[in-house]
């Protein structure tokens, strides 16, 4: 199983617990979301630009057909998290 997290709801300390804990997870994170990929400090959306896309499938989108278009890699989350005060 793997757990899809919105853009919006990225808790770098429940991240942190559930990479610990073995979890599998796929995050959607804004353009300019900071990563590490490689050693490199980049955001979301240069990595984006740089990655190798496959042409996966065809689906229908807004009632049109449209091609998946599908890319992966892995990064680090190495921003501090953030407590409440």
């Amino acid at each position: 199983m793997v757990h899809i997290i919105d853009r919006e709801a990225d808790s770098v300390g429940h991240i942190r617990q559930w990479q610990q804990a073995g979890y599998r997870w796929l995050v959607r994170v804004k353009g300019n979301s900071r990563l590490t990929h490689q050693g490199q400090t980049t955001n979301g959306k240069t990595l984006a630009q740089q990655l190798p896309f496959e042409k996966v499938r065809e689906v229908i989108h807004q009632g049109k057909p449209q091609w998946q278009w599908l890319a992966e890699t892995t990064v680090s989350l190495t921003r501090p998290r953030q407590t409440q005060s």
